[in-house]
């Protein structure tokens, strides 16, 4: 009897690593490797090696490739414009602003980021993106006009 059970509990240990196998297989790697990767790009680091990996992981990586063309596309897209572009934030604060929006107002990129876009128009304007931003909070994104103001007046 005693061999019995001795054998069907090597047996189930035997089970148990074969599927631990292979789900690790299916995931493209160990715990530590998959847990290092994903951490990695919940930091927003997307510069993770995937060579040779397969399942999940290699999925991630291929994805992770997709994502830096895509960016590299658009950082492309962004500074050839012959338009200014910023992107302001939900407390009027500029978050990003591309070189051309720069030399339409005289400001270096780093005067504007960080800078509350209010102080960058006269009282009439002002009252026009107060409105605008307003409008916005409701869902409603109408195209407009602004005269920005320069730095040199």
């Amino acid at each position: 009897m005693l061999g019995i059970t001795l054998f069907s509990f090597i047996f189930s240990i035997g089970i148990s690593l074969f599927f631990t196998r292979q789900i690790l297989a299916q995931v493209g790697g160990e715990p530590a490797v998959i847990a290092r990767v994903t951490e990695q790009i919940a930091k927003g680091d997307l510069n993770v090696e995937f060579e040779g990996t397969t399942g999940i992981i290699g999925s991630v990586g291929a994805m992770t490739t997709t994502l830096k063309e895509s960016e590299q596309r658009y950082n492309i897209l962004v500074a050839s414009l012959n338009d200014g572009l910023n992107v302001i934030d939900e407390n009027g604060m500029i978050t990003f602003t591309n070189e051309k929006l720069c030399e339409m107002l005289g400001y270096s990129m780093d005067e504007l980021i960080g800078k509350p876009a209010l102080e960058l128009f006269d009282d009439d304007n002002r009252e026009i993106f107060r409105g605008q931003r307003e409008q916005r909070k409701h869902g409603k994104n109408d195209a407009y006009e602004i005269t920005w103001t320069r730095k040199d007046g």
